[in-house]
């Protein structure tokens, strides 16, 4: 009966003045902004015109394509977009033409996956099997985690983001637990890609929010905290079979 009540009343709340608030919140509040964060990220993104979708995906592509660490990577991980998520078609034909070691998530039984797709054709393909959940899609595919090399970038959609680099996802953990994973084998870089209203000051931490290296909108391209570090490691990950060509 509360669920149906709270449903009813999307008033709006000012998610800005968290950073002076979160401290004393219980729980059940924090669960309650989240939910009301999540109504909001809907109703803003429901009321963008296709072009403005469009528009905002091949600004915040552009600036992907400039960052120093997506042209030194090898392989990526990277999301197939759902209505809400920022359109990665063009990022996806970019890294196949320049012969990248693509990976794009599986749904399977035990939980998230990242399988290799090396045209758009296969990509489609996996599109139209929306969840991936087909045994023929898991079992011809290699999955990244089973290369030594693991994954150098991981490119992900997320509910809402800050601009200190939080994540805030769907809430079922699966890409949180896929990158615990994955950095087992090496630090992938973590970017998300945003649509502008997705970005915010502020919101309650949960336990399994990613702290991300990039966030990307159409309007700013923000890095974190210890990245140019990464990016030399990775620099000197590739500087041998670089030099042995």
């Amino acid at each position: 009966m509360s669920t149906s009540v709270r449903l009813e009343s999307r008033i709006p709340f000012n998610f800005d003045s968290l950073s002076r608030s979160r401290k004393q919140m219980s729980p059940e509040e924090t669960r309650t902004v989240r939910m009301f964060l999540r109504w909001e990220m809907i109703d803003k993104f429901k009321a963008l015109e296709h072009y403005e979708h469009v528009l905002e995906s091949w600004t915040i592509t552009i600036s992907l394509f400039n960052l120093p660490a997506f042209n030194k990577s090898k392989s990526f991980a990277v999301y197939l977009e759902r209505k809400a998520e920022p359109n990665t078609t063009n990022i996806l034909a970019k890294l196949f033409e320049a012969k990248k070691r693509v990976y794009v998530p599986s749904y399977a039984f035990h939980g998230l996956e990242m399988i290799r797709v090396r045209t758009l054709k296969e990509v489609q393909k996996l599109r139209e099997d929306r969840r991936g959940k087909t045994e023929l899609s898991r079992r011809k595919r290699e999955e990244a985690l089973s290369n030594k090399g693991g994954l150098d970038m991981i490119i992900m959609p997320g509910i809402a983001f800050t601009r200190s680099g939080r994540r805030m996802g769907s809430g079922k953990c699966l890409m949180f637990d896929y990158v615990m994973k994955a950095r087992r084998q090496g630090w992938p870089i973590l970017v998300g890609l945003a649509y502008k209203h997705q970005v915010v000051e502020d919101f309650p931490p949960a336990a399994k929010d990613l702290k991300l290296d990039y966030v990307l909108d159409s309007v700013h391209a923000d890095h974190f905290e210890d990245y140019e570090e990464r990016l030399a490691k990775l620099e000197a990950k590739y500087k041998p079979l670089n030099e042995s060509r």
